[in-house]
């Protein structure tokens, strides 16, 4: 597909979110996909430090990936979430 790009893979040595916002002022992105455990935040915090600094620091959009709430009995994880009605999920 011309123009396309793909995802920039990188290792980096300190502060998680420099790293990221580095990268990608290095390699320009329209997206940065970043996860969120939500393990560093505290309980008032919807976001750890690593998610919140770079949504609020980065130049593109961040999509935050939430860490699933619950477990399946096969041992994957599933998004455990309410339909619009408010029921709870099924299966």
């Amino acid at each position: 597909m011309p123009g396309h790009r793909g995802a920039v893979q990188g290792l980096s040595a300190g502060d998680p979110a420099q790293a990221i916002l580095d990268t990608v002022g290095a390699n320009p992105a329209n997206l940065i996909v970043v996860g969120n455990r939500g393990l560093g935040a505290q309980e008032e915090q919807l976001l750890g430090p690593v998610p919140g600094d770079v949504v609020k620091n980065a130049v593109c959009d961040v999509l935050v990936v939430h860490q699933p709430a619950e477990a399946s009995a096969d041992g994957t994880d599933r998004v455990a979430a309410a339909d619009p009605a408010g029921r709870p999920p099924t299966g």
